[in-house]
């Protein structure tokens, strides 16, 4: 009962104190500059969401659940509602990332759980919720420590409530500090600099469990695919990867 009531009053002051900032810094949306949003309802509607899910390979897409039939991935396949190619999407992603907006991950986030809606993956009576488990891709700690947050974390932990899905940031770690992957456009040269950059703690938790991996882009799905050999290598069944853009 008094966790409970100290729960409420935590939501209630986290409501206040988004309210105040929103009356000090008040969204604008980035398409047309209506105040209330990142991005506003009549924004929203003019961009193209993809619902259907695809190789992290080649992008192409796949058939239910099955993998791609022509490339040998971890992961079994990748939903993304966005393309990066959008510079509305890519500017609200810049905008999180680096100049670090972080209210713009829950805009994000339901964009995504209404991707996964529209997908039907969880309409498939052979799955049970409780054999997910929701990981976000883990940031280094001197990266986290500069950007303040993990941007796919908030995200991850929003589309977990919002399914009652199992959240863990606790199992897959990153512990090599690379350089960013951005700084990279040669799919080998990404595939080189992630190469044992993750490594997965307590690997009974997430035995037999379907992973659902969380990150912001998929570029040449080196990063997913490098988290998604490490999880699959201790144990998980499936590593289902999910992004804001591709």
């Amino acid at each position: 009962m008094q966790q409970t009531h100290i729960s409420k009053l935590v939501k209630t002051a986290g409501e206040i104190n988004g309210w105040f900032l929103d009356l000090i810094f008040p969204k604008f949306c980035f398409g047309c500059n209506v105040e209330g949003y990142y991005l506003c309802k009549n924004c929203s509607a003019t961009l193209k969401i993809y619902h259907f899910p695809f190789c992290p390979i080649c992008k192409n897409g796949t058939i239910g659940l099955a993998k791609c039939p022509k490339h040998k991935s971890y992961a079994t396949f990748c939903l993304s509602p966005f393309s990066y190619n959008n510079n509305l999407i890519k500017n609200l992603i810049h905008k999180y990332k680096y100049e670090f907006v972080k209210d713009i991950g829950a805009e994000l986030a339901d964009f995504m759980i209404d991707s996964i809606k529209c997908s039907g993956l969880f309409s498939f009576s052979a799955f049970q919720l409780d054999n997910f488990l929701i990981v976000p891709v883990p940031l280094h700690r001197r990266r986290l420590t500069w950007r303040g947050f993990n941007q796919s974390e908030i995200i991850a932990k929003k589309i977990a409530e919002e399914f009652k899905i199992d959240f863990s940031n606790k199992n897959l770690v990153r512990i090599l500090n690379n350089s960013p992957q951005i700084q990279m456009q040669d799919a080998k040269q990404r595939e080189e600099n992630i190469k044992n950059a993750f490594t997965c703690k307590n690997p009974q938790e997430i035995k037999n469990k379907i992973i659902i991996l969380i990150d912001d882009i998929i570029t040449t799905g080196a990063t997913l695919e490098e988290c998604a050999r490490v999880l699959k290598k201790n144990g998980a069944k499936e590593v289902w990867a999910m992004t804001i853009a591709k």
